[in-house]
Protein backbone atom coordinates (compact mmCIF):
# COMPACT_ATOMS: atom_id res chain seq x y z
CA UNK A 1 0.00 0.00 0.00
CA UNK A 2 2.71 2.09 0.73
CA UNK A 3 4.13 1.71 -2.75
CA UNK A 4 0.87 2.97 -4.37
CA UNK A 5 0.98 6.17 -2.37
CA UNK A 6 4.69 6.63 -3.27
CA UNK A 7 3.19 6.19 -6.92
CA UNK A 8 0.56 8.89 -6.90
CA UNK A 9 2.85 11.15 -4.61
CA UNK A 10 5.27 10.89 -7.72
CA UNK A 11 2.97 11.47 -9.91
CA UNK A 12 1.08 14.12 -8.68
CA UNK A 13 4.74 15.96 -8.15
CA UNK A 14 5.68 15.84 -12.00
CA UNK A 15 2.47 17.15 -12.66
CA UNK A 16 2.72 19.81 -10.42
CA UNK A 17 6.00 20.01 -11.84
CA UNK A 18 4.73 20.22 -15.22
CA UNK A 19 1.92 22.81 -14.28
CA UNK A 20 3.95 25.57 -12.66
CA UNK A 21 5.41 27.24 -15.84
CA UNK A 22 1.66 27.11 -17.24
CA UNK A 23 0.83 28.79 -13.58
CA UNK A 24 2.73 31.41 -14.05
CA UNK A 25 2.48 32.15 -17.76
CA UNK A 26 -1.53 32.58 -16.76
CA UNK A 27 -0.95 34.27 -14.05
CA UNK A 28 1.79 36.80 -15.98
CA UNK A 29 -0.90 37.37 -18.53
CA UNK A 30 -3.54 38.26 -16.08
CA UNK A 31 -1.11 40.99 -14.54
CA UNK A 32 0.07 42.53 -17.56
CA UNK A 33 -4.23 42.58 -18.38
CA UNK A 34 -5.02 44.02 -15.30
CA UNK A 35 -1.64 46.54 -15.38
CA UNK A 36 -3.11 48.05 -19.16
CA UNK A 37 -6.40 48.47 -17.81
CA UNK A 38 -5.36 50.13 -14.52
CA UNK A 39 -2.62 52.83 -15.74
CA UNK A 40 -4.96 54.99 -17.71
CA UNK A 41 -7.27 54.80 -14.96
CA UNK A 42 -4.64 55.62 -12.27
CA UNK A 43 -3.07 58.52 -14.79
CA UNK A 44 -6.93 59.95 -14.87
CA UNK A 45 -7.12 59.73 -11.16
CA UNK A 46 -3.70 61.82 -10.64
CA UNK A 47 -4.34 64.26 -12.79
CA UNK A 48 -7.92 64.99 -11.39
CA UNK A 49 -6.33 65.07 -7.98
CA UNK A 50 -3.30 68.10 -9.63
CA UNK A 51 -6.31 69.85 -10.70
CA UNK A 52 -8.10 69.47 -7.53
CA UNK A 53 -5.02 70.40 -5.63
CA UNK A 54 -4.09 73.26 -7.80
CA UNK A 55 -7.56 75.35 -7.29
CA UNK A 56 -6.70 76.44 -4.13
CA UNK A 57 -3.74 78.12 -5.39
CA UNK A 58 -5.42 79.04 -8.54
CA UNK A 59 -7.83 80.78 -6.81
CA UNK A 60 -4.88 83.09 -4.49
CA UNK A 61 -3.42 83.60 -7.95
CA UNK A 62 -6.58 85.24 -9.14
CA UNK A 63 -7.38 87.02 -5.84
CA UNK A 64 -3.71 88.57 -5.27
CA UNK A 65 -4.04 89.54 -9.30
CA UNK A 66 -7.53 91.46 -8.64
CA UNK A 67 -6.32 92.98 -5.95
CA UNK A 68 -3.19 94.53 -7.67
CA UNK A 69 -5.32 95.58 -10.23
CA UNK A 70 -7.53 97.32 -7.52
CA UNK A 71 -4.70 99.04 -6.01
CA UNK A 72 -3.52 100.19 -9.70
CA UNK A 73 -6.68 101.59 -10.72
CA UNK A 74 -7.37 103.56 -7.32
CA UNK A 75 -3.66 104.67 -7.94
CA UNK A 76 -4.22 106.22 -11.43
CA UNK A 77 -7.19 107.87 -10.32
CA UNK A 78 -5.46 109.20 -7.73
CA UNK A 79 -2.95 110.43 -10.22
CA UNK A 80 -6.19 112.00 -12.30
CA UNK A 81 -7.59 112.92 -9.65
CA UNK A 82 -4.05 115.18 -8.62
CA UNK A 83 -3.29 116.27 -11.88
CA UNK A 84 -7.04 118.15 -11.85
CA UNK A 85 -5.98 120.67 -9.30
Amino acid sequence: MGLFYFMIGVFVGISLLAAVPLLLAVLGVALAVAMAMTLPLLAAAFLVFGILAAIPAFGYGLAIAALLALLWANERKRQQMSGRR
